[in-house]
């Protein structure tokens, strides 16, 4: 199986998005916690939109990705979601239990960053007690 390796340009477009922590190793993109929180409440109450368009939606040039990356991105994240729920995303350095644990708030000093989080969270709460 080949590896695809980003160029210089690609890494710094890749970069640029508010989303991404960084792109490790020239190939492996680190994405924020709070863009796997959002796909996630994208693809539960936007089941209509592709993956593909929600990684467009959420800044990301789908041109430089690989065909296949946005949906097995998502599809990751939905798994972890089912089975430890938010709690597996954020904080992210404390440990994570399935779902009947549970672990005190999540609270972090970026208060613009820790607003989307908390609003997608009771978003996807909101979805969850909907079903």
């Amino acid at each position: 199986m080949k590896i695809r390796i980003f160029t210089d340009e690609e890494i710094k477009k890749i970069e640029e998005n508010v989303f991404v922590i960084k792109v490790q190793y020239s190939r492996a993109i680190i994405y924020d916690p709070a863009f796997k929180l959002w796909s996630i409440m994208m693809r539960l109450y936007h089941p209509e939109l592709s993956a593909k368009e929600i990684f467009k939606a959420g800044g990301f040039d789908t041109n430089i990705l690989n065909i296949r990356t946005p949906q097995e991105r998502i599809r990751e994240w939905m798994i972890n979601y089912k089975k430890y729920g938010t709690s597996y995303f954020l904080p992210e350095n404390k440990e994570y239990f399935t779902l009947p644990k549970t672990l005190e708030k999540y609270k972090t000093y970026n208060y613009d960053r820790n607003q989307f989080i908390e609003s997608v969270i009771r978003l996807l709460n909101q979805y969850d007690k909907n079903r």
